[in-house]
């Protein structure tokens, strides 16, 4: 199962299309040899922002090498396994928000990084 061996990254707040993109890392073997040059797998979930719903999340996958994802593609995951990642997810979001005292600032990440090329 995916969700067991995937570990939270960072999220993403796209106001301009109101989504939230959730990464995650997961394992290598997911990229099924297709990049051997590749550090890293790193697994995207994009939905409707203030909706984590499984029915309606966008999964792909990228291979990454030094730091960097490169070629983001399609990935089917089960609606079970895609919902076991938002779990995990909403386990950091709320902590974000717990951690400021106006709810409004909530899109301070953990971490960022520009992925408005997506």
């Amino acid at each position: 199962m995916i969700a067991d061996k995937a570990k939270f990254q960072e999220y993403y707040d796209n106001e301009f299309y109101q989504t939230r993109i959730v990464f995650f890392h997961v394992p290598l073997d997911l990229l099924e040899g297709r990049f051997p040059e590749a550090e890293e797998a790193e697994l995207s979930l994009e939905f409707p922002l203030n909706k984590p719903d499984e029915h309606l999340a966008i999964t792909m996958l990228s291979p990454v090498k030094d730091g960097s994802a490169y070629d983001y593609s399609g990935f089917f995951i089960p609606d079970e396994e895609i919902k076991k990642l938002l779990e995990l997810a909403a386990q950091h979001w709320e902590m974000a928000t717990n951690q400021v005292e106006d709810t409004s600032d909530v899109k301070k990440k953990p971490k960022h990084h520009d992925r408005s090329e997506r």
